[in-house]
């Protein structure tokens, strides 16, 4: 967590000293030993399953995406970049790990919410009558 609010993603490649930290954030895709956006709160970790890829490939897969993506925190494109989980997402697609495990995204909730005020906020601008 970046703090009670705030959910950072970072995926750890490998359990041994060779094991790498891959994340997204403000600075672009970090790669490094541990994550470097650690606050103090307790870490989850999530077991996702085995890595058939080594680091180099893994590795040039990050820079593409980050050569390819600016960052939002709101993410999901929502307001025109991506965020942690986001690059987490997709790089655990890259390495055909199931997306199914992850927890649900903070920008998945935001336009969930948003949706349903913008319809609630339609209905009550036409008087449709939609939302009982």
């Amino acid at each position: 967590p970046q703090n009670d609010v705030i959910m950072h993603w970072a995926l750890r490649i490998g359990t041994s000293r060779i094991s790498r930290c891959y994340e997204f954030e403000a600075d672009g895709v970090c790669m490094s030993w541990e994550t470097l956006l650690h606050k103090g709160y307790d870490i989850t970790k999530q077991r996702l399953g085995v890595v058939r890829k080594p680091h180099r490939e893994i590795t040039a897969w990050c820079k593409r995406f980050g050569a390819e993506n600016s960052y939002n925190a709101t993410g999901n494109g929502l307001l025109g970049g991506k965020n942690c989980q986001d690059f987490v997402v997709e790089l655990c697609e890259f390495l055909g790990i199931d997306t199914e495990q992850l927890p649900y995204r903070q920008a998945e909730k935001v336009k969930t919410v948003l949706g349903a005020g913008a319809l609630v906020a339609a209905d009550a601008a036409l008087g449709m009558g939609l939302v009982a």
